[in-house]
């Protein structure tokens, strides 16, 4: 694969290899180069010179939203809920951003929102409130 990646980007590697080299200004012998496997993910970003690489399962669910699955492994629910959102028209935020920390570990159908509520129902006591559009999640009593 070649090419030149968006900044920032991520690259989840399903099968095989790949390599990706970071240029400066543009490709030159001796940029940094990282090889990545098959269940390697790795975030690049122009400001850092190492990429963070996740090695095993996070890459492996990065296609599943071809089986219609959304994995979410120790994720902070702010991100969650964002990949969440990419599958749904009914966007869920959040009422108050201190919420965004708490980390959430499941596996759902892209587009279920219903199962997604009562998660967070149960997980953390959050309910949910309708506005055009978009659906609140807050902590009872706010």
């Amino acid at each position: 694969m070649s090419g030149a990646l968006p900044n920032p980007c991520d690259v989840a590697v399903t099968e095989g290899h790949v390599k990706v080299e970071q240029a400066v200004l543009r490709a030159e012998p001796g940029s940094p180069v990282t090889a990545l496997s098959a269940g390697d993910d790795a975030h690049f970003d122009a400001g850092q010179a190492t990429p963070a690489v996740a090695r095993g399962i996070v890459a492996q669910h990065k296609g599943a939203w071809r089986e219609g699955k959304i994995y979410l492994d120790d994720l902070q629910l702010g991100a969650a809920l964002d990949e969440i959102n990419r599958y749904s028209r009914t966007k869920l935020v959040l009422a108050d951003e201190t919420m965004q920390h708490m980390t959430i570990s499941a596996v759902f159908q892209t587009g279920d929102t219903k199962s997604v509520l009562f998660s967070l129902d149960e997980l953390f006591h959050l309910k949910a409130r309708q506005e055009p559009g978009r659906i609140v999640l807050y902590r009872q009593g706010e």
